[in-house]
């Protein structure tokens, strides 16, 4: 999180939901419903970060999924 702290744009964000999903996964792994709308959300985030097309942000959520 210190590192996250420092840094600009949405990488501070992305660090954040990264280290949000895998405090779910190793708190709640139960629940599907949640983690998948994590993984979508860090998904569009670096995204947006990236400035991908649709179908890039379709395959890069597919692969992490």
């Amino acid at each position: 999180m210190p590192k996250a702290r420092q840094m600009e744009g949405l990488d501070e964000e992305i660090a954040l939901l990264r280290v949000k999903l895998s405090q779910m996964v190793a708190e709640h792994p139960e629940d599907i419903e949640g983690l998948i709308k994590a993984v979508r959300l860090l998904v569009q985030a670096v995204a947006t970060e990236y400035r991908l097309s649709p179908t890039a942000v379709d395959d890069l959520y597919e692969n992490v999924a």
